[in-house]
């Protein structure tokens, strides 16, 4: 079995490593936490603030290196390794980062992940998620787990503001998903 789980809004926060750089440059008004779209969910005080050119070209090694790792995925993830391991699965982090630079630096992040905890990852996928070759995708965005449900795939929502619409299964961390993988009873020997 493929399991594929997303980057971004999963495995790094990449909400609070958006709010901290785009806070050095400009004041932020509001932040709309239902909305997943970056121009929608940051309001600014300069209107003339681009908020795609700070975060993906201007100070996209600060977010895309220097972003923390939600709570409890360094200890969860080790787990994760085990049990693909043991049961013969093969665990994807998958991402859509059309940025070179983005691109690079999340190679970077998920390097320095790993060689902090441990190598759990058997392939890094930049790519649209509806073309994934994957039987589970663990995803934040409600677009990507629709896609994948509408694929025949088995699509877990990490819990967010921004995905409450969803209507499949959800988790609200990464041990939460590891407790559905083992539940599921996909352990086999």
């Amino acid at each position: 079995m493929i399991i594929g789980i997303d980057v971004d809004g999963v495995l790094r926060n990449f909400d609070k490593a958006c709010i901290e750089v785009i806070s050095k440059r400009t004041k932020i008004k509001e932040i709309n936490v239902e909305e997943w779209a970056l121009h929608k969910r940051y309001k600014v005080a300069n209107d003339m603030f681009d908020i795609y050119r700070c975060i993906f070209i201007e100070q996209s090694y600060d977010v895309f290196v220097n972003a923390e790792p939600y709570e409890g995925v360094k200890e969860v993830l080790p787990l994760l390794a085990d049990w693909a391991e043991r049961y013969g699965n093969r665990i994807c982090a998958i991402t859509t980062q059309v940025y070179m630079e983005a691109k690079k630096y999340t190679i970077e992040w998920l390097t320095n992940l790993q060689d902090e905890v441990c190598n759990v990852f058997d392939d890094i996928i930049f790519t649209d998620k509806k073309y994934l070759y994957v039987d589970i995708l663990l995803d934040d965005n409600l677009k990507n787990l629709e896609e994948a449900r509408k694929y025949g795939k088995i699509a877990v929502a990490m819990a967010r503001p921004y995905n409450r619409l969803w209507t499949g299964i959800s988790v609200l961390n990464l041990k939460g998903f590891y407790n559905f993988l083992r539940q599921r009873g996909w352990e086999y020997e």
